[in-house]
């Protein structure tokens, strides 16, 4: 089966990316998982620290997910998971 995949700025609608190849049908899943991660530190570490992949070096740090209004921002397309999760049961209770 021929598939393709795009994916497009949520802000401006731009295509960031797109590619089109072939899969046997059997290996064709019917939903998308996104996971997300709550990890509390014992000791200390770095404030950021950085991450080169897809092509881009990206700056990683901690932060409290906390009230809406103290939450960090993150790139636009990532931003509406991310209130999602934590606007959950699941977000209240790491707040």
């Amino acid at each position: 089966m021929q598939v393709s995949y795009e994916e497009r700025d949520l802000n401006t609608g731009r295509l960031m990316a797109s590619h089109l190849g072939w899969v046997k049908s059997d290996a064709l899943g019917q939903r998308r998982r996104r996971s997300f991660c709550h990890l509390a530190l014992r000791e200390s570490a770095r404030d950021t620290w950085f991450v080169q992949t897809d092509g881009h070096r990206f700056e990683l740090f901690w932060a409290d997910p906390g009230a809406p209004d103290t939450r960090p921002s993150i790139v636009a397309p990532q931003q509406s998971w991310l209130d999602v999760l934590l606007d959950s049961e699941v977000g209240r209770v790491w707040s």
